[in-house]
């Protein structure tokens, strides 16, 4: 699993160790040194299905071209995947862009008690990824930010219960809240990334070690 936030800004890569620090307030600030892979390496698993297709495609050679709405590019927060075993890094170019008619979906929060139709995510199965994606904008809007207040639904029309219409009008979330979800046919433009992987380490070792070089820090003595 990616673990960022403070201990990666803080470049904490060993493992094995705990460090605690203490405040005039009374509270104490805790750095945990975390593995370096886990870290940097992302599983497949955790990729979303773009991506993960584009893993599997390009693994063994060449190249794989990704479209989304989405303006971040695909692996953005991503350095090396593993994959059956091996890790490969990854690398992403802009291409093109171009015009589709995509379903999306949109959650929009409703106040008041849950109703007696609304499910949890998981109801959804193999759509779960994409109900979770489209709360999680609705629940964290970013005014200033070219990212979305929908997400695509890619799964095909006759393998998803999201469309026509979401199967499962309201989900409930934590501690109770709902959400409505909405499905539509909208024209989105669409950036598309040529993916590339190199596969760099066999096992966990080989890429600490190539983690721990990129990282190192040359020292010129006069």
């Amino acid at each position: 699993m990616l673990r960022r936030g403070f201990l990666a800004s803080a470049g904490v890569v060993s493992t094995g160790c705990l460090s605690q620090f203490g405040f005039g307030s009374g509270r104490a600030l805790q750095l945990r040194r975390v593995n370096p892979v886990e870290q940097y390496a992302a599983s497949t698993g955790e990729l979303d299905a773009r991506e993960r297709d584009a893993v599997e495609a390009t693994v063994d050679g060449g190249s794989y071209t990704v479209y989304g709405a989405d303006p971040r590019p695909p692996f953005h927060e991503v350095r090396y995947v593993e994959h059956d075993g091996v890790y490969y890094s990854v690398e992403t170019d802009e291409t093109e862009t171009r015009t589709m008619n995509r379903d999306i979906l949109r959650a929009e929060r409703v106040n008041g008690t849950p109703t007696e139709d609304a499910v949890e995510p998981d109801a959804y199965g193999d759509d779960r990824g994409t109900v979770v994606r489209a709360y999680r904008r609705a629940a964290y809007p970013e005014p200033d930010s070219p990212v979305p207040d929908f997400v695509p639904v890619r799964s095909p029309p006759n393998e998803t219960e999201l469309l026509p219409e979401p199967e499962h009008r309201y989900v409930v979330v934590g501690d109770s809240v709902v959400y409505r979800l909405s499905a539509e046919e909208r024209q989105l433009e669409e950036r598309g990334f040529d993916v590339t992987t190199e596969r760099v380490a066999d096992n966990d070792a080989q890429l600490r070690r190539r983690i721990d070089e990129e990282k190192a820090v040359a020292i010129d003595a006069d």
